[in-house]
């Protein structure tokens, strides 16, 4: 997670293992990539790698004077974000711990770089296209959303459940994770539909 405090500790680390300093990440764990490069390199069923990176045009991080919410995703609210990504063959990326760490490293001063042009220009420097959802996209999305909330709320009660011993407390338990889950889905799903309903009639 990026922390001014570890931002300013990777710049002075990078200036004294001589590396180039980034401007806009924290500086990359290179052993846990290397181990990882090498043990894909010679196998036939990983023959790309891909650096990806993303951000968000200025002024959208925040909606009215907020920040962009779970429900605002849910209502159909309409987020731009730019992704910049780059290929690479797995046979030309180096073999060596050492090599596979600057190399590493290379990719974050490269991807610095590239959102450094992207917070002067608005856009990620090279030749872009736009990638659009289908329907059935952003359905599953907002599915997948709901079934990782209901789950935060019944993992907990599970713990809670290993220690009751009353039959009946264990009955009261589930039926109001039932209805809050219900309640939650019901009540999510009422507001996508009211929010793409206001922008149709707006």
């Amino acid at each position: 997670r990026f922390t001014q405090q570890k931002f300013e500790e990777g710049v002075s680390y990078a200036k004294r293992a001589g590396l180039t300093p980034l401007k806009h990440h924290l500086i990359p764990r290179t052993k846990g990539y290397a181990i990882l490069a090498k043990s894909l390199k010679n196998d036939a069923k990983f023959p790309l790698a891909y650096d990806v990176g993303f951000a968000y045009p200025s002024g959208q991080q925040y909606m009215n004077g907020r920040e962009i919410s779970f429900r605002d995703v849910l209502g159909g609210q309409t987020i731009k974000v730019y992704f910049y990504m780059r290929k690479f063959l797995m046979k030309d990326i180096p073999s060596s711990k050492e090599e596979l760490q600057q190399f590493c490293h290379d990719l974050y001063v490269h991807k610095d770089n590239a959102y450094d042009y992207f917070t002067i220009h608005g856009e990620y420097p090279g030749p872009c296209r736009p990638l659009k959802f289908t329907n059935d996209q952003l359905k599953s999305l907002r599915i997948n959303q709901l079934f990782w909330t209901t789950l935060g709320l019944i993992l907990p009660a599970i713990l809670l459940l290993l220690f009751v011993e009353s039959i009946s407390s264990l009955l009261v338990i589930l039926a109001g994770l039932c209805a809050a889950g219900t309640i939650l889905t019901y009540g999510l799903l009422a507001y996508a539909r009211s929010k793409r309903l206001h922008k149709k009639d707006t």
